[in-house]
């Protein structure tokens, strides 16, 4: 649904490369909590990945979510338009 163009893997730290020019606010949290959070509810385990690294096409711009899939479950219980949702991302992030 987000299209990843390259998924990895390495040292705890899962990079998504997404087909965009820019990462803007938006679709960082829309990759978080609409593909990379739905993962656990598919029944997909990321055993080690301490943070998520969703980055441009060139893998040169993005931002890092530092919580990794630990609160998942806290934000596939609410509303993904909900405010709560964006303070719980935006609040364990930083700029690549």
């Amino acid at each position: 649904m987000w299209g990843p163009k390259r998924i990895t893997v390495e040292n705890g730290v899962l990079t998504a490369v997404l087909p965009q020019r820019r990462i803007t606010p938006e679709i960082y949290l829309a990759t978080i909590t609409t593909g990379i959070c739905f993962g656990p509810l598919r029944g997909i385990d990321l055993p080690g990945v301490r943070e998520i690294a969703i980055l441009n096409e060139y893998g040169a711009q993005g931002y890092v979510y530092e919580k990794a899939l630990e609160d998942c479950g806290r934000m596939n219980a609410m509303p993904a338009a909900s405010d709560l949702v964006k303070v719980l991302v935006m609040g364990s992030t930083h700029s690549y």
